[in-house]
C-alpha cells in the first residue's frame, strides 16, 4: 500500500503601502485590484490615488509594474476591470 500526501499552497497576493490593513490575502478567481484594495481596508487619506501599482514577478524575467489610477478602478474602465491578479502579485499603494 502506498500513501501519497500532496500539499497544496493557497494562491496569495500581498497588498502594501498606504492602505488601512496591509497584508497577505488569499487569491480568489477573478480578483481584481479594486477588490484587493477592499480586502486591505481601502486607501488611507495619505494614499496617492494615481500611484497604485501591481508588481508581478515571472520566472526568468525582471519584475513588471502595472500602474492604475483609483478613479479608473472605481469607474471600471476596460483595462482596469479586465486585469486579474495572479499568484504572488503585490499591490503597492504609494
Amino acid at each position: 500500500m502506498t500513501v501519497l500526501i500532496e500539499e497544496r499552497h493557497a494562491s496569495r497576493i500581498s497588498v502594501v503601502g498606504a492602505v488601512r490593513a496591509p497584508g497577505v490575502f488569499q487569491l480568489e478567481p477573478g480578483l481584481g485590484v479594486l477588490q484587493a484594495l477592499a480586502l486591505a481596508g481601502g486607501l488611507t487619506p495619505f494614499a496617492q490615488r494615481d500611484r497604485i501599482f501591481v508588481v508581478r514577478r515571472e520566472e526568468d524575467r525582471p519584475p513588471v509594474r502595472f500602474r492604475f489610477r483609483y478613479q479608473s478602478l472605481i469607474e471600471a474602465d476596460r483595462r482596469s476591470a479586465s486585469f486579474d491578479l495572479r499568484h504572488a502579485d503585490v499591490v503597492v499603494v504609494e
